[in-house]
């Protein structure tokens, strides 16, 4: 927007050529009234200056007066011409706005001034008018106009041209052109970004690129961008459109990224900010609460999100959505993304047909999101055994992606794979195997990439459906050896990543080196915390200055720290990137690692149908069932809510206990066929590999024959087809490459039963939602914790043993001893996870409260401060609740337990939901004594269950609700 310029009119009337844009202007009759030119141009430049503070705003009619009043005196100003126009556009009015630069544009030529930065401002205002209209053809035509005449003006270099190379970019981006946007913008930013000036168009136009690099695969590169933006915060007024449009690209990010929690604080904060600045029914209201509901929908709160999206798409009845003509068809995709996990695919196919037809008037802006409708409609036409129509579809989809999107792009990667899987769903095998190795070839070649930059964390989850199908592809070619190792890229999780490096740091072999990997992968937790605080500090309004400031400088002195343990580690351990970032192994080295009477595992959630691999001594069979991943899901819900149900029977009742086995065997069947069933006779423990919402359950309660008898029967429940009747079960991380042989210590160390106030009885470790950390002291004492910690030291009955309870059980008292001394290491405590508390961002084990809060102890032990401990135990025993589940969607065996495999844990006993006091004393307490007598983990703690089950004295305890809770995460 131009300064405040004024000028005399010698021949053309301004307001004359503004009559038919303004019925207003043209009706006014107002009476001359004297004023100095001094006077209306300090009245100018008030208006102008309240536009762009934004808080308060002049009205039309203001604005209409003053250009009226400059009229009489044959003067114009073409600031304030440009603040009219925008604030016409503002109120739905973009052909007006137009029409009012098309009059200021005439009279600067005549005048005159065709070669100058007012010329130019004002062809750029029109193409923003035009980009509002929905002239994304024009609004591009006359950017580059103004292109042209800024580098006359102000030659290539300057910042007024870059600026319009990254609003053409902006217009490309729209278009759909995604690889001529990033072209531009990786020209234009770096200029703008010297430019204090052009502050405000580089916010906006930083958001824009952290939009275009998350569309193009590049997370952790929008992440950056998103940061740079939303710093720029505090120096821009509080209206400013870039302030919540950096605030949605960053929750957007975070979300795809994995990393749910931020995401949905952030974009609430921004919510309540978009509210309080336009109210409920505006375009970025709107835009927020769509992308919340994409985040309640991939965390399971399907309910909220479609209440959301409902109320979004209510909100933009006779809004006119602006820049983002394609809103309404995004909120329709979200919308059949829910009805599918309702498993509502008729309702789906309608949204995304409704998504394509409001789609039909907005041309190329609309290309991106109209493939990712007809990708979605291509995958509900797979569900449907429409594979005609759903090879049209998604063809339809890859002509727009291959010509306007990079090869590593997700949205292209997803649809090029599916477009696979369906040609191998027609027959095409060959074909389909062609084209799947294609595209894994370039997904595995973005991922190394990643690793080399430490960035691959963030691309897993986007390439994990496509790994999948490639596997489902390699199966149906009679490909094992690629189905294979598709399938470990596909299991790969957070925690998996964790385990190999713990191997790693074990294989170094130089004490030094070992050291050294250990204290890069520490500061590459403590990066990634400092980097969500940063996110929280910068994403809400009221943040001093100084306390990012000082986020800012430790996140220097940790990147620093991350080179200089690079480099000497390179010096030292050449082999470390190798050995951390391993290829998939092959059959013959899983069968290697494999003890006698082991196998391994590896259950797969494909579009429609189970994939399952096994390897045992004997070599590798696989397996598929057609149980669709939405009709999974639903099935894996139905079993939490059951579980959720099935906590509450009193102890010592003896009955109580009623579970609907039905989806417990519709997954059971699903993933142990006959075939797999046969393929593990003789086999006496599983080792799972998985991740996603399966591993949110312990695999011991999946039926392996149908059930009989009453789900409310206790005798028909304790006789059924459990896995755990015939396996013992572990999850394991990941196939780790690196073999080793670890020293542990030999004791013992009990940690638990924290002085709380809250009132005994029935107690389950784990509390509900609070609201504020005081609550902490208010959760209910256990009981039975401290009992359960000196039942296991005589259980265990070491030489080195020490409890820490009550008084004792603090974060000072755990930070200050020497936790390598003990192999053993057991809590018996709540467990709380994010949300549990307002400020808690992340899983924590409840400890006693100290008198004065610290930062160093606050009575919470977080996922974070385990991170950092130093273990050297063979295993840790988590008996709090949700101690196995993290920040993903269903699981994945991460939070807590990640944290502790970070410290140096190479087993994990963890608890998958609140544990009855009882219950979890027993549980514990029997696994521990059996292992203690030479049992391996896996069946000490199946030794236990099978006992609980049979106890008829137990409350509730034929049901798996109580038998359940654990699961063994070995590595």
């Amino acid at each position: 927007m131009g300064g405040v310029v004024t000028r005399q009119l010698a021949t053309i009337s301004l307001a004359a050529l503004l009559l038919g844009a303004s019925p207003t202007l043209a009706a006014q009759q107002t009476p001359p009234v004297a004023s100095t030119k001094a006077d209306r141009d300090t009245r100018i430049a008030e208006l102008v200056a309240r536009y762009q503070a934004g808080a308060d705003r002049p009205t039309l009619p203001e604005l209409e007066a003053m250009l009226a009043e400059m009229d009489r005196y044959g003067e114009f100003d073409s600031g304030l011409s440009q603040v009219y126009a925008y604030t016409l556009a503002r109120a739905g009015q973009a052909d007006k706005a137009i029409a009012v630069m098309d009059a200021l544009i005439i009279v600067l030529a005549d005048k005159g001034f065709g070669e100058t930065r007012d010329m130019g401002d004002s062809l750029l205002a029109r193409a923003v008018f035009q980009d509002l209209k929905g002239d994304a053809v024009g609004a591009l035509e006359t950017r580059y106009k103004a292109q042209a005449l800024f580098i006359r003006v102000d030659g290539p270099q300057s910042g007024r041209a870059a600026t319009i190379k990254a609003q053409i970019a902006g217009s490309l981006f729209g278009r759909g052109q995604l690889r001529d946007a990033l072209i531009a913008y990786n020209q234009a930013l770096p200029v703008m970004e010297q430019d204090p000036e052009l502050l405000r168009v580089y916010a906006v136009q930083m958001s824009n690129y952290a939009a275009a690099l998350r569309l193009a695969g590049d997370l952790e590169g929008a992440l950056d961008a998103c940061r740079k933006a939303v710093a720029l915060r505090d120096k821009l007024p509080a209206g400013h459109p870039a302030v919540l449009f950096a605030i949605h690209n960053l929750g957007t990010t975070l979300m795809d990224l994995g990393r749910f929690g931020e995401a949905e604080i952030v974009l609430r904060d921004g919510i309540d900010l978009a509210r309080k600045l336009g109210g409920k029914q505006n375009v970025d209201t709107v835009g927020l609460s769509y992308r919340l509901a994409q985040v309640l929908a991939r965390q399971g709160g399907t309910v909220e999100a479609q209440a959301l999206l409902d109320n979004a798409l209510t909100a933009l009845e006779g809004v006119n959505t602006g820049v983002n003509p394609d809103l309404p068809g995004l909120i329709r995709l979200e919308l059949a993304e829910v009805a599918l996990a309702g498993g509502n695919r008729a309702q789906a196919a309608t949204q995304l047909d409704a998504g394509l037809k409001v789609l039909e008037t907005v041309g190329a802006n609309g290309d991106t999101t109209r493939a990712r409708l007809r990708t979605r409609l291509a995958e509900t036409h797979l569900l449907q055994g429409d594979y005609a129509a759903a090879r049209d579809q998604v063809a339809q989809a890859l002509t727009y992606y291959q010509r306007d999107m990079p090869p590593t792009a997700p949205d292209r990667i997803r649809a090029a794979m599916l477009h696979a899987l369906i040609l191998a769903r027609q027959g095409e095998t060959a074909k389909a195997l062609s084209e799947a190795e294609t595209v894994s070839a370039v997904m595995v070649s973005h991922l190394d990439q990643g690793a080399a930059q430490g960035r691959q964390a963030g691309l897993l989850p986007a390439y994990q459906v496509a790994f999948i199908r490639y596997a489902d592809i390699a199966m149906a070619a009679n490909r094992p050896d690629l189905a294979f190792a598709a399938a470990q890229r596909a299991a790969h999780s957070e925690i998996a990543a964790t385990s190999q490096a713990l191997a790693v740091r074990a294989a170094a072999g130089d004490p030094r080196a070992a050291d050294l990997a250990r204290r890069l992968q520490d500061a590459q937790v403590t990066r990634l915390r400092l980097d969500s605080e940063r996110t929280f500090a910068r994403s809400r309004a009221g943040t001093r200055p100084d306390q990012i400031a000082q986020i800012d400088r430790d996140l220097v002195a940790v990147e620093a720290d991350l080179a200089r343990f690079t480099a000497e580690l390179d010096a030292i351990f050449p082999d470390f990137d190798r050995l951390s970032n391993p290829e998939p192994l092959d059959v013959k080295a899983v069968q290697g690692g494999l003890a006698r009477g082991h196998a391994v595992v590896m259950p797969l959630l494909g579009d429609d149908r189970v994939l399952t691999f096994v390897v045992t001594r004997a070599g590798l069979s696989w397996d598929s069932a057609p149980l669709d991943r939405f009709t999974a899901h639903q099935a894996i819900d139905a079993i939490r809510r059951d579980i959720d149900q099935g906590m509450l029977p009193p102890a010592g009742t003896g009955g109580g206990a009623t579970f609907n086995r039905q989806p417990a065997w519709q997954l059971g069947g699903a993933i142990f066929t006959p075939r797999i069933q046969a393929f593990l006779k003789g086999t006496r423990e599983l080792d799972v590999l998985g991740s996603g919402a399966l591993m949110s359950l312990p695999l011991g309660l999946l039926l392996t024959r149908a059930p009989q008898g009453a789900d409310s029967d206790p005798a028909a429940l304790r006789d059924s087809a459990w896995l755990i009747r015939s396996f013992a079960v572990s999850v394991k991380p990941g196939l780790v490459s690196v073999r080793t042989t670890r020293t542990y210590a030999s004791g013992f160390l009990g940690v638990g039963a924290p002085v709380l106030s809250g009132e005994d009885g029935q107690s389950f470790r784990g509390g509900n939602s609070m609201a504020d950390a005081e609550a902490l002291r208010r959760l209910p004492s256990l009981p039975m914790a401290q009992a359960e910690l000196e039942r296991m030291r005589q259980a265990l009955a070491l030489d080195r043993s020490e409890l820490l309870t009550g008084q004792n059980a603090t974060e000072t008292r755990i930070k200050q001893t020497d936790l390598t001394q003990y192999s053993v290491i057991a809590f018996a405590t709540h467990g709380l996870v994010s949300g549990n508390l307002e400020s808690l961002r992340e899983p924590a084990l409840v400890l006693t409260p100290p008198d004065q809060p610290s930062a160093s102890d606050d009575g919470l032990l977080t996922a974070s401060d385990v991170a950092g401990l130093r273990l050297r135990a063979r295993w840790v025993i988590l008996s709090a609740c949700n101690s196995g589940t993290g920040r993903d969607a269903g699981g994945s065996y991460s939070g807590l337990a990640k944290a502790f495999m970070q410290a140096g844990a190479e087993s994990l006993l963890v608890s998958m939901w609140p544990v009855r006091d009882d219950v979890a004393d027993r549980l514990s307490v029997e696994t521990v004594r059996s292992h203690a007598r030479g049992v391996s983990q896996a069946q000490a703690l199946r030794q236990a269950t099978l006992a609980l089950m049979k106890d008829e004295t137990v409350g509730g305890g034929a049901s798996p609700a109580i038998w359940a809770p654990f699961s063994l995460v070995a590595r």
